[in-house]
């Protein structure tokens, strides 16, 4: 059974980045080969050997924004709000200085270095379903016996919800190898998996060396600023509260 390829999405592919890194893809995390007990923390979707690096994308424009801005949203600590919980467990007054961030909302700082890039469809470039069933069966023969070294009797139906580094970071190894030693895949330059609510917000994983041009083919690149239409979609998306503007 063949993997699922699908093409790139008819609206192109978003990613924000600082504009001194336009063009780099960043450089791979050590290899997980050695590890005997899970990893929970670090990128998802690297080379599980740490030889090539990887680059996330997504769907629209605000998915792109928001996978960038999530990090800014409340933190619950016993109840009450991270920054909250420390200031009520601290002794003295802050220390004079630059006020913290409001809790829950982007920062002013967000906005010195942020752009929108956009890469418009190419009708050669394809990525595989990582969720469709059909690849998880094309896949299963070829990880199986790793995954049950894991603990895992089979891929998970949603990849995604695995904290388990060592498992996302195996099929983006395996799909990549995969693609680039059969004919048929050669347009194949990642995987994709679906967003959590809705398609507009379903990622793409680029794999290095991409089959999009980061220089050449962007086809639009634009700051991001507190009144841009895509940060207020994104914010409300995420629950934070509208960004800073003075």
């Amino acid at each position: 059974m063949p993997l699922r390829i699908m093409r790139m999405p008819a609206a192109g592919l978003y990613r924000v980045d600082r504009w001194v890194d336009l063009y780099e893809f960043p450089p791979p995390s050590q290899s997980l080969d050695d590890e005997a007990t899970p990893i929970n923390y670090g990128p998802r979707w690297e080379d599980f050997f740490g030889q090539f690096g990887t680059l996330k994308m997504s769907a629209s424009a605000s998915a792109a924004i928001g996978r960038t801005v999530a990090r800014y949203r409340r933190r619950v600590v016993h109840g009450q709000g991270l920054v909250d919980f420390i200031k009520g467990i601290l002794i003295n007054e802050p220390d004079a200085g630059s006020p913290i961030a409001p809790a829950n909302r982007i920062p002013r700082t967000y906005f010195e270095d942020a752009y929108l890039l956009h890469y418009e469809h190419m009708e050669y470039v394809e990525f595989v379903d990582l969720d469709h069933p059909a690849t998880h069966a094309t896949l299963e023969p070829v990880v199986g016996e790793q995954l049950r070294a894991f603990g895992l009797q089979e891929i998970p139906s949603d990849v995604t919800a695995n904290r388990d580094r060592r498992v996302t970071r195996l099929l983006t190894s395996v799909l990549r190898n995969l693609c680039a030693s059969i004919p048929e895949y050669q347009n194949v330059t990642g995987l994709r998996y679906s967003g959590a609510d809705s398609h507009d917000w379903d990622a793409y994983i680029l794999w290095q060396p991409p089959g999009i041009d980061l220089e050449r083919d962007v086809a639009g690149i634009r700051p991001l600023t507190p009144t841009d239409p895509d940060v207020l979609i994104a914010a409300a998306a995420l629950g934070l509260d509208p960004p800073d503007r003075s």
